[in-house]
Formats: structure tokens, C-alpha cells, sequence
């Protein structure tokens, strides 16, 4: 099984090779690009031609290159899933968990657990049953003060989680009003594959779009409830190791650089 993810891990590294601007810009390219194509029949005949080619270019690029990242988040997640009986998380407390808690209204709901799963690269909550996972390397190598403010953060998304869900349904929302917008402008037009083609494309790259501002608000916000309570200290501390391996940020995480600079503004 290890095997098979490590080939899983090489293809991911070939098709992830591009960073999360360019990947931005993409999605960006494919939204304005998706506009111009309900205007499609009233373009030059060769800029039609110019306009197919360079769609579906962009398409197969936004594919390649976003695939690298959600092939990467399948691979954690099922790889967490597979390996769990192996690497069984264990309960992780203490007095300054537990008064954590209390000051954020989680006592006795949110349950804490270290992990020694390698596939688990840094904490992660499930807002829904109120689970922490904390990888045990962190719990070794991090500060009281960062770790203090790890666990903020994340027991901040389970505060915040029915707000997310809202945000993200509008998302969605937005997302697929944007595609009926562009075929209401067109619908006088005779459809043709490649109108058919941005209208299904339109309202995918928008959504990609949306979903990631609103995965960016709800760190921001987590950062901000959670150093409210334990200060924002450790996590500029732990950001500031992130920053030093990379600055780039995804889909769903700002850039460490991005979130040191709002932490700040607390101190």
C-alpha cells in the first residue's frame, strides 16, 4: 500500500508544477475568458478559431494544474483512512487544553488527539464531531505558546463551522447564477458544442474561485478568534517556520507571510 502512494506521490509532484498564483490566475483567465465566449458569434471568424484554441488550452491547464493539489488532498485523506488502524491516534490533554476550551465554549465537547500517521502533515479539525488531530512530531518540536495557539485555531473552526457552511452554500449559489447569467445573454444565439462547453465550465471555475476566498476568510477569522484567547504570538511563531520553507499558499490556506501580517496588527 505505501508503495502505491509513493507512485500516487510522483505523479502528484509531475502534474503540481506550477504555484498557487499561476494556478489562480488560470481560474482567473478561464472566468473572464468563459465571458467572452457568450459573445462567441459575434467575434471574426479567425479570432473564433484563436478563441477555441486558447479555451481549451486553459481548460486542460486549469485541470493539470489544479489536479495536482486535489490529488494530494484524496491522497491525505485516503491515505488517513487506510492507514488509521496502524497509526491510532491517542488522546492528548492537559490543564491548559481544557482552560482553552472553556474560554471558547468547547468544554468537554472538543476531544484532542496526536497522530503519528505521516501522511498527516500538519492539524486538522472535523468541525462536526469536534475532533482535533494534532501530528505527534508537532507536539515534540513546537513550543507550549505555538502549540497553544495551533489548538486555538483550530478549536476556532469548530466555533465557526455553521457560519463556513453558509458562506460556501452562497458560494455555490453565486457560482451557478454566474453560469445562467452568461446562457441568458446567449440564449437568443443557436448553441453550439463550444457555448455548451463555457457554460459548463463557467460556473466549475467560478465556484474553484469562490470556494477558496471563502476557505481564505475562514483561516483569517480562525486566526484571529483563536489568538483573541491564547494571543497571537505562537502562531506568528509557527508561521514564521512555515514561511521560511515555502510562502506560497492553496486553494484552501493563505500565503504564512499573509497571515503573519493580520496577527500582527493584534499584538
Amino acid at each position: 500500500m505505501l508503495g502505491r502512494l509513493s507512485r500516487i506521490s510522483i505523479f502528484r509532484e509531475l502534474v503540481d508544477f506550477v504555484s498557487f498564483k499561476t494556478r489562480r490566475r488560470v481560474i482567473l483567465a478561464l472566468i473572464v475568458s468563459s465571458i467572452f465566449g457568450t459573445f462567441y458569434w459575434r467575434i471574426p471568424a479567425t479570432g473564433r478559431w484563436w478563441f477555441f484554441l486558447l479555451y481549451l488550452w486553459l481548460i486542460l491547464l486549469a485541470i493539470v494544474s489544479q489536479g495536482g493539489f486535489y490529488l494530494n488532498l484524496a491522497r491525505s485523506n485516503i491515505g488517513t483512512l487506510l492507514l488509521g488502524w496502524r497509526y491510532k491516534a491517542l488522546p492528548y490533554s492537559s490543564p491548559e487544553i481544557d482552560a482553552l476550551a472553556a474560554k471558547m465554549g468547547l468544554l468537554r465537547r472538543v476531544r484532542v488527539y496526536t497522530t503519528g500517521n505521516p501522511l498527516i502533515k500538519s492539524a486538522f479539525t472535523n468541525p462536526y464531531t469536534a475532533k482535533v488531530y494534532v501530528p505527534a512530531v508537532w507536539v515534540a518540536s513546537l513550543s507550549k505558546s505555538e502549540m497553544m495557539g495551533v489548538l486555538g485555531h483550530e478549536f476556532a473552526h469548530i466555533t465557526q463551522r455553521n457560519r463556513v457552511v453558509l458562506e460556501g452554500t452562497l458560494a455555490m449559489v453565486l457560482s451557478y447564477s454566474f453560469g445562467w447569467t452568461l446562457y441568458f445573454f446567449t440564449v437568443m444565439v443557436l448553441s453550439t458544442a463550444l457555448l455548451q462547453l463555457v457554460f459548463d465550465v463557467a460556473p466549475i471555475a467560478m465556484s474553484l474561485f469562490l470556494v477558496s476566498f471563502v476557505s481564505w476568510r475562514a483561516e483569517y477569522r480562525s486566526d484571529k478568534e483563536g489568538a483573541k484567547v491564547t494571543g497571537p504570538e505562537g502562531l506568528i511563531s509557527l508561521f514564521e517556520r512555515f514561511e521560511r520553507e515555502s510562502d506560497d499558499g492553496s486553494e484552501t490556506h493563505p500565503p504564512p507571510s499573509m497571515r503573519i501580517q493580520r496577527l500582527e496588527e493584534m499584538l
